[in-house]
């Protein structure tokens, strides 16, 4: 069904968000920031 794969790919975007923004605040933390 096409409701399925929009859920799974719309999964996936917010997993590849969180997982960039963990980064992000590592990034940040090992430059000195809060």
């Amino acid at each position: 069904m096409l409701a399925d794969h929009l859920l799974v790919e719309w999964r996936k975007m917010i997993l590849d968000h969180t997982a960039r923004g963990r980064v992000w605040s590592d990034t940040l933390q090992i430059c000195g920031g809060d």
